[in-house]
């Protein structure tokens, strides 16, 4: 389950195993882009991988977002490095913890193809 203060608008998740945007975020759950209302309980997470940061156009980590900012991947995680510094203390699991931060850092909404 995903807790409401974790999503954004235009944020991607699972139901019910199908990948979904979260359009409205509601007290009881989210509207999609179908127009589906999904109660908080049946959100998961997409567990990042190389396929999904691939799908995020991001196919070399090491020019993420910019000359000095990228992702690094130490062992089985993912790490957001600015000027050599993690900008995250934990590991970046799921897909929506990267868009918020993405767009954190850019100002914009990160470009995701699923």
């Amino acid at each position: 389950m995903i807790k409401a203060n974790e999503l954004r608008q235009g944020n991607w998740v699972k139901v019910m195993g199908y990948d979904k945007q979260v359009w409205d975020i509601m007290i009881d759950g989210v509207n999609t882009l179908e127009n589906e209302c999904c109660p908080y309980d049946l959100l998961e997470p997409i567990v990042l991988s190389p396929d999904i940061l691939e799908k995020c156009g991001i196919i070399d980590c090491e020019d993420f977002v910019g000359e000095n900012t990228y992702i690094k991947i130490i062992g089985a995680e993912y790490f957001i490095i600015c000027d050599h510094v993690k900008v995250s203390a934990k590991p970046i699991k799921y897909l929506h913890q990267l868009q918020n931060l993405y767009f954190s850092l850019c100002g914009e909404e990160l470009s995701i193809n699923l």
